[in-house]
């Protein structure tokens, strides 16, 4: 079974890292459906076996027509589950559950999409694209990796257009959804933004001693 090689992986992933002593941050995204909620608090503690430093628990996207082929989660349904797997967490090992993404807006204080050049979205078929949020819209896919290399698509002129474009004044935000890039961009315009930038990342750094995070500033 496809899911019985993707367990294999992950812990040969995981011995990889043990064995070279590497600092690698190991992390598992998981989305909830009506049909495993009921599965998920032997997932969570599976992946924890495996060896791995976070899992972060989200509904799925309703963007780029998923809405005509999932039936979205209600929250009122599985919050007493997910609040049980949210308290999983141990001293290496954090367990997140994305509750904005259960909201069908996405309230936002900046007005361009720092994030974008920070992240992409690869489907299975080699496509990269600027973000989940286009997925499978071609004005918003960069290249493919059977074609190009990774580092050919990145640095190509077709994604700098694309960055031109939706960092411009003209683009519209309000086409885009709850997105993992929502977060990363409230972070980076409090930080443009900041009158003081250096103290925003002290004051930042210090709000995470003593909290289960990844060890290291840049997962936001």
């Amino acid at each position: 079974m496809d899911f019985d090689r993707i367990k294999s992986n992950m812990k040969k992933i995981s011995e990889y890292k043990q064995k070279n002593n590497s600092r690698c941050t190991l992390g598992v995204y998981s989305l909830i459906f009506n049909q495993n909620i009921s599965e998920l608090e032997s997932w969570v503690n599976e992946v924890q076996g495996l060896g791995f430093d976070y899992m972060i628990i989200k509904p799925p996207g309703l963007g780029v027509g998923n809405i005509s082929h999932i039936e979205p989660m209600r929250l009122e349904e599985c919050k007493p589950s997910l609040e049980r797997i949210s308290k999983m967490s141990t001293h290496s090992f954090l367990v997140q559950v994305r509750w904005d993404l259960f909201k069908k807006g996405c309230t936002r204080d900046y007005d361009t999409c720092l994030g974008l050049p920070f992240m992409c979205a690869v489907d299975s078929d080699g496509s990269v694209y600027a973000c989940n949020w286009f997925w499978g819209n071609e004005d918003f896919k960069y290249g493919n990796l059977n074609k190009n290399t990774f580092p050919e698509i990145w640095e190509s002129r077709r994604k700098k257009e694309i960055l031109e474009k939706v960092l411009s004044k003209d683009f519209d935000l309000s086409k885009c959804g709850a997105c993992r890039q929502n977060s990363i961009n409230g972070f980076l315009w409090t930080l443009k933004n900041s009158k003081n930038p250096y103290r925003f990342l002290s004051d930042f750094r210090d709000s995470l001693e003593g909290h289960n995070q990844p060890d290291h500033i840049n997962f936001i």
